[in-house]
């Protein structure tokens, strides 16, 4: 790609694959690249992000409700990574979702009455 030549369709794919040389060149717009950038993943990554921190913020207060946000959190990440092509994060997360079932259902709601010492 030389400079001040016109942006074709294979210069846009490189563009959109590293976002930095796509910032740094003159002839881009990238006056609203960032907010663009912003929802690739259809929110799915703002979901996960969001449903894992207060996931985590209810389950450090001992609320039950936690493990429904960490669910829901997994599952973002879940759809981000079918929609990125990563198959370990498609597996990790499954678990995950997984274990916050288990976590549910076991969940107690009152301390034990014998507890160890």
């Amino acid at each position: 790609m030389t400079r001040g030549a016109a942006v074709t369709r294979n210069d846009e794919n490189l563009l959109a694959r590293f976002p930095l040389g796509a910032a740094c060149d003159p002839k881009f717009n990238s006056t609203f690249y960032p907010v663009e950038r912003l929802w690739n993943f259809y929110g799915s990554d703002w979901v996960g992000m969001a449903g894992n921190l207060f996931g985590l913020w209810y389950i450090s207060k001992q609320r039950k409700r936690g493990f429904l946000y960490g669910s829901l959190g997994c599952l973002g990440w879940l759809i981000f990574g079918i929609l990125s092509g990563s198959i370990p994060s498609v597996l990790s997360n499954a678990i995950y979702i997984g274990m916050n079932v288990r976590g549910w259902r076991k969940w107690k709601d009152a301390p034990p009455k014998h507890a160890e010492k």
